[in-house]
């Protein structure tokens, strides 16, 4: 579909592989999600496109920046668009059973995955390639995911025969291996990233006492009830001991991104399934 043709219907609440024809301004009342397919104007992506991202994005629309197998857009380019228009970025597969096509999709998923490591401070996220590493990063602590994907957009766009998703997620790993200086690299910055947040949970938690402290303070000197300021929450509140001090146990989900479980055993090697990012090499 085009974007003038979106703009003029109803009723539609996700859709992907929106062809910009025009500068898309004026979302559709219902619309929640949609991916623009990325186009060219000579090396730089056109302007109708950047427009569409911009102004569906400020409406408050998840935005995904599609990008096509065969279109070379440099990573560094779509990295930074979706940065600036706070996007997600999309590596489309190839829509064609060709293995040439397959092996030039690969070598663009270990380049953008090296380009996405190099740019921690671009928060942008890049399917499948964020997703994978998120999953990696899981398995490292011993997490493994419950269930497929609740994403439907990843559902929908890199069902794939699971042949070819194999050797996809053998060459993303190899490409964040090589980077981090292998397995060891990835525990080391796990850790670090476990260690930075635990830190910060706990000056969060710290002045959120401070700030209630202050208030039951000012509420004891005015004889006023200090029961409303009891914070209601529905945090697990088992406690853990930190630099003597309670702080309770925060329950972060898992990003939908796609991490998910193994394949069942059942599933023919050749039968179709979608994108997903656990790691089949290991039994169940």
């Amino acid at each position: 579909m085009r974007i003038s043709e979106l703009e003029a219907s109803s009723g539609i609440e996700r859709i992907w592989g929106v062809e910009a024809d025009t500068p898309g301004k004026t979302p559709p009342e219902g619309l929640q999600e949609i991916g623009v397919l990325a186009r060219l104007d000579g090396v730089d992506i056109s302007y109708d496109v950047l427009d569409t991202l911009i102004y569906y994005r400020v409406a408050g629309l998840r935005v995904i920046l599609e990008i096509p197998a065969d279109l070379p857009v440099a990573p560094e380019t779509a990295l930074m668009l979706g940065a600036s228009a706070e996007t997600e970025v999309s590596l489309l597969p190839p829509r064609s059973d060709d293995d040439v096509a397959w092996q030039r999709y690969a070598e663009t998923l270990r380049r953008y995955a090296r380009v996405w490591l190099e740019n921690t401070n671009l928060l942008t996220q890049i399917h499948p390639v964020s997703g994978y590493f998120h999953y990696l990063c899981g398995h490292e602590l011993g997490y493994e995911p419950a269930t497929l994907t609740t994403d439907d957009y990843i559902e929908a766009r890199f069902a794939m025969p699971i042949p070819r998703m194999e050797s996809l997620k053998v060459q993303l790993e190899a490409a964040f291996m090589d980077h981090l200086g292998g397995r060891d690299g990835l525990r080391e910055l796990v850790l670090a990233v476990g260690a930075a947040t635990y830190e910060k949970l706990g000056s969060v938690v710290t002045e959120i006492e401070q700030r209630i402290a202050a208030q039951r303070a000012a509420l004891d000197q005015s004889n006023a009830p200090v029961s409303s300021l009891a914070p209601s929450t529905d945090l697990d509140s088992t406690p853990h001991t930190n630099a003597n001090r309670t702080i309770p146990i925060i329950s972060i989900a898992a990003p939908n991104e796609g991490l998910t479980t193994t394949q069942s055993a059942t599933h023919s090697k050749t039968a179709t399934t979608h994108f997903h990012y656990a790691d089949s090499r290991e039994e169940r």
